[in-house]
């Protein structure tokens, strides 16, 4: 990971791959009953964020020091990545939703549709394809 610094890299790397394995299990859960269940819709929410902030992180890093190019948002850094082929379009747009997301969950969580935030958990996959191409990243 030359110009990167490693440890910041695999620290996020390592809290996002904690937030996703705790989102997994929750993917599992009947739908009705994790809807019905605040306590349980609040972990999910929270593990949303810790996963895309680390994801945002990791993002904003590599696009400074590898493209020397500083997004001026959340999803633009995804679409940087893209854009430089560092990981494909479509990775990029999901993640880039994802970024938005992220600004609801933190922003307007009063007004969170808590159906969208369970739906989400069927996407989970576009993070274990971004971590794939993260691990991929030279010495």
């Amino acid at each position: 990971m030359s110009n990167f610094n490693k440890e910041k890299i695999i620290t996020l790397l390592n809290e996002a791959s904690k937030a996703l394995e705790i989102l997994r299990e929750y993917k599992n859960y009947d739908r009705k009953k994790l809807l019905a269940n605040y306590k349980d819709m609040s972990v999910v929410k929270y593990h949303f964020i810790i996963l895309i902030e680390a994801s945002i992180d990791i993002c904003n890093h590599i696009s400074s020091k590898k493209y020397k190019q500083v997004a001026d948002s959340y999803s633009h850094c995804f679409s940087i990545l893209a854009e430089n082929n560092f990981i494909e379009q479509e990775l990029g747009d999901k993640l880039s939703l994802f970024a938005k997301f992220r600004n609801v969950l933190v922003h307007l969580y009063w007004k969170v549709d808590d159906s969208i935030v369970v739906a989400k958990l069927e996407e989970l996959f576009v993070f274990e394809e971004y971590f794939s191409k993260i691990s991929q990243i030279e010495n």
